[in-house]
């Protein structure tokens, strides 16, 4: 019966952690208000050769820093650090003012990405920088004045965020074009996978018979097939079989993604979701501990802190089913600090069998599902400690 009864804790826990992970997840993932973009754009951008990648896209100038600018612009975005691509391609601009795919750059990264739609407040930077970028097009050479041309249908002067998919699938269709006018380039051809993706409901992609998916895997399998350690393209192929019954086609490029961008967070943690997926739980435990660790060297300009909670609770999630007890309750209480929401931590401790240590946590948050999640560990630890009574409160509180 002890055992039973530990089986029904540890499934309640994993249900709980899984349906909390995918809700704080969600609510990180936001665009920032119109009133502090300018504060955002007004920061100066440094080059940071530590956090970047082999990765380069090669443009028509012939100033190295705006080359290295521009690569970091390209690494960053491929990577969903958005802010901080636009203001590394903004440093090119300031290098080169005539530099018409760098304000190309720019008004790609405003655009929507996988996670986030650009929002009405950003529509507006998104347009000035597109363009400049159709202004400065005579200094371009014929493959920027391409991609140029394929961008500038993605925005318009009168941004309407209930109807984006009107301009979400102009783009597809002309990134679509500019993907076959340059088969071999590998961006251009990432570039029609991702805004194929963005037709797509973010979590209405798991039948991988959909004709939809199927051409994403298509697109994206052509790119990996050439260069199975480029950055975006394995990106969004994680994103795009990690919900499907074929998650483990994502493992060859995985292995790479990680350390292709040593210090994009995101990228050091995205080998996780997959790991995740085929059971690899120890994997993904060292991709969100590096993910982390790029975190906190943000600090430093060491590296660049993208979704630093995501990565916290990916990676006690993952240490949750793998049996590592320390760096679970470390990275829970790291996430407890970072968020102020000590849901995880308790979770951990359930988790884990800490029932002391859950008694010691006497105050109940406000917000439904932290107090609900305190109700039900309080709960839990009284049915283990023989004293049905108080769990019983806490159960008619619960519900």
């Amino acid at each position: 019966m002890i055992g039973m009864a530990n089986r029904r804790g540890s499934v309640a826990t994993t249900a709980l952690l899984l349906a909390l992970t995918s809700l704080a997840a969600t609510a990180q993932l936001r665009s920032l208000p119109g009133e502090a973009l300018d504060a955002m754009l007004a920061e100066p951008m440094p080059y940071m050769p530590e956090v970047l990648g082999p990765f380069s896209h090669e443009i028509s100038s012939d100033d190295p820093e705006v080359q290295a600018f521009f690569d970091q612009g390209y690494q960053l975005m491929y990577a969903f650090g958005k802010y901080e691509a636009i203001r590394s391609f903004r440093e090119a601009q300031k290098l080169d003012p005539e530099c018409a795919i760098c304000y190309w750059g720019e008004a790609w990264s405003w655009g929507s990405y996988l996670n986030v739609p650009m929002s009405a407040a950003e529509a507006p930077y998104a347009w000035a920088a597109m363009s400049k970028a159709i202004e400065l097009r005579d200094n371009a050479s014929p493959r920027e004045q391409a991609y140029i041309d394929a961008l500038s249908v993605r925005y318009v002067a009168d941004y309407d965020f209930a109807n984006r998919r009107v301009q979400d699938a102009a783009w597809a269709e002309a990134a679509r074009a500019l993907a076959e006018q340059y088969p071999d380039d590998l961006d251009a051809v990432t570039l029609y996978a991702d805004a194929l993706f963005l037709l797509e409901e973010r979590r209405g992609y798991r039948d991988i018979a959909d004709p939809n998916v199927k051409r994403i895997h298509a697109v994206l399998e052509s790119v990996l097939a050439r260069d199975i350690r480029h950055p975006g393209a394995c990106h969004l192929y994680i994103h795009a079989t990690e919900s499907t019954v074929r998650p483990e086609l994502a493992e060859p490029c995985a292995e790479y993604i990680g350390n292709s961008i040593p210090g994009a967070s995101h990228i050091n943690h995205m080998p996780s979701h997959t790991w995740n997926e085929v059971g690899r739980w120890g994997d993904s435990v060292r991709a969100n501990i590096q993910a982390w660790h790029s975190d906190l060297k943000a600090a430093t300009r060491q590296g660049v802190a993208i979704y630093p909670p995501h990565n916290l609770h990916m990676m006690f999630f993952a240490a949750a089913f793998d049996g590592q007890g320390a760096i679970a309750m470390q990275a829970s209480e790291d996430y407890t600090k970072l968020m102020g929401d000590n849901s995880f931590e308790l979770l951990i401790l359930v988790r884990f069998g800490r029932f002391e240590e859950i008694l010691e946590v006497t105050e109940r948050m406000e917000s439904d599902y932290a107090a609900g999640v305190w109700d039900f560990a309080q709960g839990y630890t009284r049915v283990k400690l023989g004293e049905a009574d108080f769990a019983r409160a806490h159960l008619a509180r619960l519900r």
